[in-house]
C-alpha cells in the first residue's frame, strides 16, 4: 500500500513516504509494527517471532538502530496480539506471555533504552476468596517501621482446615483485617516475603486490632500477574493514570494505577487519587482483549 505503480513502468514508494535501510529480526518469519512518537524523534518498533534480539526499534530520522530480546511468545506476535500505549518518553507494550516492556527514549540523543516493566506496588487480585474457616495470626499488630528490611517484617501464619496455602505469588499482594476498636481504618499489610506455606511477611502499614484474625474478617490478595497466573493484554493511559486489563487469571479485570504514578497500583484507603481494581462481572464470559481511551474509556472484549 505504500508502493506506486509509474505509468511510464516501474514503480515508487507512495508521495510523502521514505524508505530506510531496516535489518529485521534474525531468523524471524513474521512481525509486529508499532509506530512510537515521542516529543522530537520518531521510531518505528518491529517485533519478530523470535526470541533473541527479536525487537528492533528503529530511530527514523537517521535510521539508527536499536536491537533487543522479545520477551512475549512467537504466538503472540503471530496472532498480533501485542498491543502498546505510549505517553511523554515512553511506550508500553504487552502480551499474555511476558511481563510488559518498557521502552524510554532520552529526550536529548533519542537513544532508547528497553526493560521489564517494574511496579512499586503491583496490581493484586483476591483469587481464593473463600477462607471462612482459617485463622491469620500476626506476630505483631503495630505499623511496620521503613527501615525494617523485607525478611524482617512481621509474620503472617496460617492454621485451620481447609488447607490454605501460601507461595511465592502472594507477595505484592495485601492483607486486611479489622483494625482497633478506637478507629475507622482498617489493618492492612503488604505481603513482602515467602517464607513456608504456612507462613509469609508483611510490612504493616496499617495498625491491626489483634494479632489472631477468623478468615471471615480478612482479605487477602495475591499478585494478579505473575507467571502463574499470566500476565496484562491490554495497556492503556487513561485520565493520568497507566491501566492494565485481562489476562489468563483476571480476563475480566482493570487495574488502574493512582493519578501521576504509574508504578502503584495499591487501592490503598480508596482515596479519589489511589489506585482502582474493577472487574465486569457482567455474567458472561467475554474477556478483555483491548482497549482503548479517548473521551471516555473504550474497553473491548471478545
Amino acid at each position: 500500500q505504500n508502493v506506486v505503480v509509474l505509468p511510464g513502468g516501474g514503480a515508487r514508494c507512495r508521495f510523502g513516504t521514505q524508505t530506510t535501510g531496516i535489518s529485521l529480526p534474525a531468523l524471524a518469519t513474521q512481525f509486529q509494527m508499532f509506530k512510537w512518537r515521542t516529543g522530537i524523534f520518531d521510531y518505528l518498533v518491529i517485533l519478530g517471532n523470535v526470541s533473541a534480539a527479536g525487537i528492533k526499534v528503529i530511530k527514523i530520522d537517521d535510521g539508527s538502530q536499536t536491537g533487543f530480546p522479545n520477551p512475549f511468545s512467537a504466538d503472540d506476535v503471530e496472532g498480533r496480539r501485542v498491543r502498546g500505549a505510549q505517553q511523554q518518553n515512553e511506550l508500553i507494550l504487552v502480551a499474555g506471555s511476558a511481563i510488559p516492556f518498557q521502552f524510554t527514549s532520552d529526550p536529548t540523543t533519542g537513544a532508547v533504552t528497553g526493560v521489564n516493566y517494574s511496579f512499586k506496588n503491583p496490581p493484586s487480585y483476591d483469587f481464593l476468596n473463600n477462607y471462612d474457616t482459617n485463622t491469620f495470626t500476626l506476630s505483631s499488630v503495630a505499623v511496620t517501621a521503613a527501615s525494617v528490611p523485607d525478611a524482617s517484617c512481621p509474620t503472617l501464619t496460617v492454621s485451620g482446615t481447609p488447607t490454605f496455602t501460601f507461595t511465592s505469588d502472594f507477595i505484592g499482594g495485601y492483607f486486611e483485617a479489622l483494625g482497633p476498636s478506637t478507629g475507622v481504618q482498617i489493618g492492612r499489610g503488604k505481603i513482602v516475603a515467602f517464607d513456608s506455606p504456612t507462613v509469609v511477611r508483611v510490612r504493616i502499614s496499617s495498625e491491626f486490632g489483634s494479632a489472631a484474625n477468623v478468615g471471615t474478617q480478612c482479605v487477602i490478595t495475591e499478585s494478579a500477574y505473575n507467571a502463574t497466573r499470566g500476565f496484562p493484554v491490554a495497556v492503556g493511559f487513561y485520565e493520568d493514570r497507566l491501566l492494565f486489563a485481562g489476562g489468563k487469571g483476571v480476563p475480566q479485570s482493570i487495574f488502574m494505577s493512582a493519578i501521576g504514578d504509574f508504578r502503584d497500583f495499591d487501592p490503598g484507603q480508596g482515596l479519589p487519587s489511589d489506585s482502582i481494581n474493577y472487574t465486569i462481572a457482567s455474567g458472561q464470559s467475554d474477556q478483555i482483549i483491548n482497549m482503548t481511551s479517548a473521551r471516555s474509556l473504550q474497553v473491548f472484549t471478545t
